[in-house]
Formats: C-alpha cells, sequence, structure tokens
C-alpha cells in the first residue's frame, strides 16, 4: 500500500497518495512514520491544505512518533540580536534539479542585512544552474565538500 501510495504521488495524483498514505498510517495495527512522513510529502503539494493545516499535520507527526530531543538545545553562538544569522543549505542537487528551482529565489531574495546564505555541495554534478546559483550569492559561498567531486567551473 505504501509503495502504490507513493506511485500515486509520483504520477500527480495526490488525492489518492493521500488516501493511500491516509489508510495505511491510521490502521491500528501499523503506526508506521515512514509511510505518515510520506503523507506529510504528499499534502504538502495539495493546494486545499491552508499553511496552517500544514503546520498542524507536521506538529501531530511529532506528537505521534514523540520527534523530540531528549536534551533541550544548547547554543554557544553569541546572542547579539544586530548580528547576521549564517544559514547553511546542504545538498547534493546544486544543479539542474528540483531543488535548485526551489532555492534559486530564496537565495536571490534573502535580506543581505540581516542573513549570511552558505551552500554545501556534497554533489558530483555542476552546470549551467549551479553558476546561476553562484551568480545569487553575495555574502555567502558554494563549498565543495563532496571527496569525489571536482571544482566548481
Amino acid at each position: 500500500m505504501a509503495d502504490l501510495s507513493l506511485s500515486k504521488f509520483a504520477i500527480g495524483e495526490l488525492t489518492e497518495a493521500e488516501k493511500g498514505s491516509e489508510q495505511r498510517s491510521n490502521r491500528g495495527d501499523c503506526l508506521c512514520a515512514r509511510i505518515h512522513s510520506n503523507l506529510l510529502l504528499c499534502i504538502n503539494y495539495m493546494p486545499e491544505y491552508s499553511p496552517g493545516q500544514l503546520c498542524n499535520e507536521h506538529r501531530e507527526y511529532g506528537h505521534l512518533f514523540n520527534v523530540r530531543s531528549s536534551q533541550p538545545a544548547r547554543f554557544t553562538n553569541n546572542p547579539d540580536p544586530q548580528r547576521k544569522i549564517r544559514i547553511g543549505y546542504v545538498s547534493a542537487d546544486f544543479c539542474d534539479h528540483a531543488l535548485s528551482r526551489f532555492i534559486l529565489p530564496i537565495l536571490g531574495r534573502y535580506n543581505k542585512d540581516l542573513f549570511e546564505n552558505y551552500c554545501y555541495s556534497n554533489g558530483t554534478r555542476y552546470d549551467s544552474m549551479t553558476t546561476r546559483l553562484k551568480a545569487c550569492r553575495t555574502t555567502g559561498v558554494i563549498f565543495i565538500i563532496s571527496q569525489t567531486s571536482r571544482h566548481m567551473p
């Protein structure tokens, strides 16, 4: 059932994928985090879900599967509210890939007075999209972290 739902999702039959994932994840004998996670992925693409509903669904996932750290996070960074926040993105897909189409507007429009973006590539494919991504960053940089990667063009 889970594989069928993923197949339905892959071909754009979101309502059918949602139904299949919901049926499988709500069964009393199998509360499966992976299937429920697939359901969350599916509903992200469904326009009938509002941002608030999506948030609630993701919170419910956290409650169902106890997604919490046993220790509260402790940060040693400087808490100065005037400092820039550094944001790092790690991906093997800083190339002609769907991820790049999503992140390109983010890198091009972030508030450079408040944030510094850094991209860490663990991929091996670099193309014209990589060049476009590099051009977007004015305060950040794309670092190559893959052992098998070559230098960026």
